[in-house]
């Protein structure tokens, strides 16, 4: 029974009802097996992951629909049916020159596959339609091609973000709203796995193990805090001065919770002690590493803007106001409102930034061995992977 390979027809039938009764959300590869009897095993085997399920049905239902449009078309021809009295017959079968109504229209025969009622709206859209069809099911091949192992996977360069792929990324949206939800204990394969509709073979495939799954997305929360960052310098540089790109970059805490909440909440939630204890993959610490340089340039390039220098104390200075200055204000959230949040935040950095660092003077050393930028290490919010 559950481990025979079953008819795909029969899948895609169980697919399509799934979906049409509850919307995607319904359709997960658990609920096509119960339906058709077949084991999770035999459906894997078949089509790869839930994605390439979904891309199969959608596929059936427009090669379907071109199917029945080409018969339409040849018997007009026989018949010396102009083709826009075709179209209209397909809206209102029983209008054919006056010939009884046979029935067989796109939602008559296959009223589970059809997305378009009427035939104009398809040829509106068929070109567009198609082609995205076809490019959607080659990436769905190529991503289980991937996850199956038949593809040999190339390793991601610093420039390339984890997110582009559409499976890895609702892995990690998924991630990211368990930490938020319930905290770091809620992360697990078998959950993630059931939020997805992947199985759980697919995940260790993708991250290895647990720690890499979260490895990945406290990097991809990294990478989206940076991009932020530099960002809106660039943004206040094109047309502010060194303050304005200094009060725009200790916004960054304000706003990146504003857009990305979930990747804002795992940053605050996921402590860098808890991080280091979670033996993330090599792998993963030398990215972070890299968006880490990304984050000390930021800081440098500021400090040479306002002040010319690059020291310690000058760098510690800048590093206290885009990241220690909005990490207690924001502590304070709950009390005031986002625009009085920012005036605060604008205050007391434009009171920093107009003390300034101490001179330097022929001569003088400080003991600065406490500075994490000192050090090499990282200070963006929430703490990050050490990375001496």
């Amino acid at each position: 029974m559950g481990t025979q390979l079953c008819d795909p027809d029969s899948v895609m039938d169980a697919a399509e009802s799934l979906a049409g009764q509850g919307g995607l959300e319904a359709l997960t590869l658990r609920a096509v097996t119960a339906i058709t009897g077949a084991s999770m095993a035999a459906i894997y085997q078949m089509y790869g992951c839930r994605e390439c399920l979904i891309g199969q049905a959608w596929l059936r239902a427009a090669r379907r629909f071109l199917g029945l449009l080409s018969t339409l078309v040849d018997e007009a021809q026989a018949c010396g049916t102009p083709l826009d009295e075709v179209f209209a017959a397909c809206r209102n079968p029983g209008n054919r020159r006056g010939r009884p109504a046979t029935g067989r229209s796109v939602t008559h025969k296959c009223a589970s596959t059809c997305a378009f009622q009427h035939y104009p709206c398809f040829m509106h859209g068929l070109p567009g339609t198609v082609t995205r069809v076809h490019h959607r099911h080659a990436e769905l091949r190529d991503a289980a091609g991937r996850i199956a192992g038949k593809k040999e996977r190339q390793h991601m360069s610093s420039s390339q973000r984890w997110d582009a792929d559409p499976v890895i990324d609702v892995a990690l949206d998924v991630t990211e709203n368990l930490v938020s939800r319930a905290g770091l204990d809620a992360v697990t394969i078998r959950a993630v796995a059931r939020l997805t509709g992947l199985c759980t073979a697919e995940i260790y495939q993708m991250y290895g193990s647990r720690e890499g799954l979260i490895g990945q997305t406290w990097l991809r929360a990294a990478r989206r805090f940076a991009g932020l960052l530099t960002s809106l310098i660039e943004r206040a540089h094109a047309d502010g001065t060194p303050l304005d790109e200094v009060l725009a970059a200790a916004e960054t805490s304000l706003v990146y919770p504003t857009r990305y909440p979930q990747s804002g909440a795992l940053l605050l939630l996921v402590s860098r002690e808890e991080l280091l204890g979670l033996a993330i993959p090599d792998a993963i610490t030398a990215q972070l590493r890299e968006v880490d340089e990304q984050f000390s340039a930021a800081i440098t390039r500021l400090a040479l803007g306002m002040w010319d220098r690059t020291d310690a104390h000058a760098l510690d200075l800048i590093s206290v106001c885009v990241i220690d200055l909005p990490k207690r204000i924001l502590a304070r959230g709950t009390r005031y409102s986002n625009s009085l949040l920012r005036a605060y935040l604008c205050a007391a950095v434009r009171g920093v930034m107009q003390a300034g660092p101490p001179p330097l003077e022929p001569g003088f050393s400080a003991d600065l061995s406490w500075s994490p930028l000192h050090r090499g290490e990282p200070v963006v919010l929430a703490g990050w992977v050490n990375t001496g």
